[in-house]
């Protein structure tokens, strides 16, 4: 059977056909075209940033000073055209967008849902402490979204195995850790040896603990005469103060909020107690922190990462910008937020691509020199950095130990 094309009845001349099919071919390879071209995601032309600060709530001086390192790192980047993205061939500017989070962890939870759903940001940055990174990061994990972090030092991301956060922050040993290094260069006849742990009752300060009790399998001599666990927020600590002046250890150790840390430190003082030195983790880092307690700020000391007095010229330009610009000297969470900035520019130029698994690859063997000093990761969590002890001396946040970066001797015991 032979079929004839027609055209109103006719049959189709050869020249007819072959134009038709023609233009069939023509319409057919436009179609696909449109298709493939609409369906393609736009050329890529910035690096979005997501991040769930605290700007307000009982955590907002982190937040404040986060979102101001972050600001002044972008800017000096784009200053200089981007972050150079070797698949592209060219400089991505970069852009944040920035949630607050009101120092709860519950919208913490939902702006890092927002941004990484809705607002589909490529990277995500921490906020400050355990208590917000921890649902922020759990979304990022869910997700496979790369967040680089600070502020937290908590057993949960181990216990956890998490593989998207890497934290450019010292690690979970170090905070107790570098107290027994230093204590240990004292005579052994003056070294701090009975500890008490006041304990927040929260993941942060149960990671705290547990870190001390490791650290001090290291270094036989040292008893924790006293371990109590306190409620966070509450306006009367007198009982466990009252116990803790019986014990009479040389140092008591704690990680509170500033507004806890007062608290604890003013009934001490009501109560006749003062220790040969405080430790608390956390506490002391806001400037508001000396003008809250005044000269019974004296001597409170702990372990940082980063700090406004670094001799790094970066860093010590950016401290001029922060009191340019608020008139305040800033606390040791300025320097760690633009390292920060640091530490995800050059992933994102080791591995000369954007890619979520490309950049977490080259994270975890990344070293790079920061506002921090020195930051060598080794895998995802914690990088491995030079903590420093910072100790409130007279009104200003010193640097007391190692010795190569010390702006004032170590105040052991406390005037």
């Amino acid at each position: 059977m032979v079929f004839k094309l027609s055209y109103y009845g006719k049959a189709l001349t050869k020249v007819q056909a072959a134009i038709i099919t023609a233009v069939i071919i023509v319409a057919a390879i436009a179609a696909g075209a449109y298709y493939y071209y609409s369906t393609q995601a736009p050329a890529k032309n910035e690096i979005l940033i997501g991040a769930s600060l605290s700007l307000s709530g009982k955590f907002a001086f982190y937040g404040e000073q986060m979102k101001f390192g972050f600001d002044c790192a972008i800017e000096d980047i784009n200053a200089e055209g981007g972050v150079y993205v070797k698949e592209l061939g060219r400089k991505l500017p970069l852009r944040i967008i920035v949630y607050n989070d009101e120092s709860d962890p519950t919208k913490a939870s939902a702006n890092a849902e927002k941004l990484i759903t809705v607002d589909n940001v490529d990277f995500m940055f921490s906020a400050f402490s355990s208590t917000q990174n921890i649902p922020i990061g759990t979304v990022c994990e869910k997700y496979k979204r790369i967040m680089i972090g600070i502020g937290t030092t908590a057993v949960f991301w181990e216990e956890r195995g998490f593989q998207y956060a890497f934290f450019s922050f010292h690690n979970r040993f170090d905070e107790t850790g570098t107290f027994l290094e230093w204590a240990e260069t004292l005579p052994a006849n003056i070294r701090p040896k009975r500890l008490a742990f006041w304990q927040e009752d929260s993941e942060v300060g149960k990671s705290m603990y547990q870190y001390l009790l490791e650290n001090l399998k290291k270094y036989p001599g040292y008893e924790v005469v006293l371990h109590e666990v306190y409620p966070p927020g509450a306006t009367d600590y007198s009982s466990m103060i009252l116990k803790t002046k019986d014990a009479n250890p040389d140092v008591v150790f704690g990680v509170p909020t500033p507004s806890d840390a007062v608290t604890l430190i003013r009934q001490s003082k009501e109560l006749g107690f003062k220790p040969k030195l405080w430790w608390f983790q956390r506490a002391p880092e806001p400037y508001q922190f000396w003008e809250m307690l005044g000269e019974d700020a004296e001597g409170v000391a702990q372990t940082v990462t980063g700090h406004p007095r670094l001799p790094i010229a970066k860093t010590m330009e950016l401290t001029d910008r922060y009191k340019a610009a608020t008139g305040k000297m800033p606390g040791t969470t300025l320097s760690e937020a633009y390292a920060m900035v640091q530490v995800l520019v050059a992933a994102i130029e080791k591995a000369g691509s954007i890619d979520t698994e490309k950049v977490r690859e080259a994270l975890c063997t990344l070293k790079v020199d920061t506002t921090i000093g020195p930051v060598e990761f080794n895998g995802p969590l914690w990088a491995k950095i030079k903590p420093k002890i910072m100790q409130w001396q007279n009104g200003v946040q010193e640097i007391v130990w190692p010795p190569e970066l010390a702006t004032a001797n170590f105040e052991y015991p406390i005037p």
